[in-house]
């Protein structure tokens, strides 16, 4: 997601707020444009981006993925093991989820190792990789078929529930069902905000459910 197309959806979104204060010029002050909608909209835009939270926001958002470590058009091969799995298992799983996940999870380094033992693009445990077929974790073909496919077993599991089954992705399926929600895990629940924000800015925030 690129500046300008950031300033252009913006830009839109001005123009819209515009055409609403000159159906409604009656109730606003003409001549205060802290008074209209598009005045207030603009003033509150300034102030946000003055903020550091913000501007590390945007910069987050429009930071491109790392493919380098990664075979020519992997991209294309996440985009399809996702739409095969997601009919194989009857479950909506979007790959720019698979794609906010990766980059959670790795960075996009096939090569990345957690201390914990967890391995590869999906960063899967060994349990975890063996019980959907994965034999070398390390191999970013067979890591993501088996991440993907974990994946929709949660989604599956929590009936289509997006942060219930990042959730129980990171922190266990039986951790989720013990607490009917995302647990009270702070690095569970700073996982799934994460995941959401970046999964949300590739959606570009349209027709998005937070909660599946």
């Amino acid at each position: 997601m690129s500046i300008d197309f950031i300033q252009q959806k913006l830009s839109q979104i001005d123009n819209y707020l515009n055409q609403i204060d000159n159906k409604f010029a009656a109730k606003f002050k003409a001549n205060d444009p802290g008074k209209t909608i598009a005045g207030g909209f603009a003033n509150l835009l300034q102030s946000s981006i003055n903020t550091q939270e913000v501007r590390a926001t945007v910069k987050a958002t429009i930071k491109q993925d790392d493919f380098s470590k990664l075979p020519s058009k992997f991209e294309n091969y996440i985009d399809q093991v996702t739409h095969e799995t997601s009919l194989r298992y009857g479950v909506e799983l979007p790959s720019n989820l698979v794609k906010s996940l990766i980059k959670q999870e790795s960075g996009f380094n096939p090569n990345a190792k957690s201390h914990a033992g967890a391995e590869g693009l999906m960063q899967l445990m060994p349990a975890t990789a063996k019980s959907v077929g994965v034999h070398n974790s390390m191999n970013p073909y067979q890591n993501l078929k088996g991440g993907v496919e974990y994946l929709a077993q949660m989604l599956q599991r929590f009936d289509g529930n997006l942060q219930k089954s990042l959730a129980a992705y990171n922190a266990g399926p039986q951790a989720v069902e013990r607490h009917g929600d995302i647990p009270p895990y702070k690095e569970t629940q700073n996982y799934v905000k994460s995941i959401m924000r970046d999964y949300l800015a590739r959606e570009d925030y349209q027709s998005v459910d937070m909660v599946g």
